[in-house]
């Protein structure tokens, strides 16, 4: 059984290039989302820096304090503060687990590599591609 309506789609995408770059940077967003998504939250904290990190985002959320992060209530300004926040926030709205403190970086993640794939299709020429 053959969808005749995405066949003519995929023969007449060449008349539509905003639609082929949509559809191709959604596809890609798609396959790295799936990368860096897949068991995101099912290891726990592991390495030196990872549970500092997490550790520091709890304590601004639990003091109510969003400026100055603390670990051990000793103040820790080894990285901008934005890290924090986002893993923060994904407490809040998540609870405190290693799916939430994670989450933020594969938000980016997923998003550079959309970024690189515009980057790189506006170098490229579409000849080559």
């Amino acid at each position: 059984m053959t969808n005749h309506a995405f066949d003519e789609w995929c023969r007449n995408i060449e008349k539509r290039p905003v639609l082929a770059a949509l559809f191709s940077i959604l596809w890609i967003v798609l396959v790295s989302g799936i990368g860096f998504f897949w068991h995101l939250g099912s290891v726990g904290l592991i390495d030196e820096t990872e549970p500092l990190f997490a550790e520091a985002s709890r304590q601004m959320l639990v003091r109510g304090d969003w400026i100055t992060p603390f670990f051990n209530n000793q103040t820790r300004f080894d990285k901008p503060a934005l890290i924090y926040w986002c893993q923060a926030i994904a407490y809040q709205i998540f609870g405190v687990n290693e799916w939430a403190v994670r989450l933020p970086s594969a938000l980016v993640a997923t998003a550079v590599v959309g970024f690189v794939f515009i980057f790189c299709s506006g170098i490229v020429p579409n000849k080559i591609i």
